[in-house]
């Protein structure tokens, strides 16, 4: 799984969808909201955009979930802390 090209491509992804309803809450079903995340990194994802008003917080721990482990080979910005 390569997640920078040569040439420095940079793809973005909105997590605001990953909540639930109001953007307040879990998703309405938290795996499938896992697999769109790991869905879109194989897909060439190198960005995941966040906000405090996703959840608060809400988005970023399905995301940690999501992407964690992450290989060791990523250096990436888009390995969880």
């Amino acid at each position: 799984m390569k997640m920078f090209s040569s040439s420095g491509r940079r793809i973005g992804f909105g997590s605001m969808q990953l909540t639930g309803p109001g953007h307040w809450a879990a998703p309405d079903n938290p795996e499938q909201a896992m697999q769109v995340l790991r869905d879109a990194v194989d897909a060439g994802v190198t960005h995941i955009d966040t906000a405090d008003a996703y959840g608060p917080f809400t988005a970023e721990k399905y995301i940690r979930k999501a992407l964690r482990p992450t290989p060791k080979a990523w250096s990436s910005p888009l390995r969880a802390a």
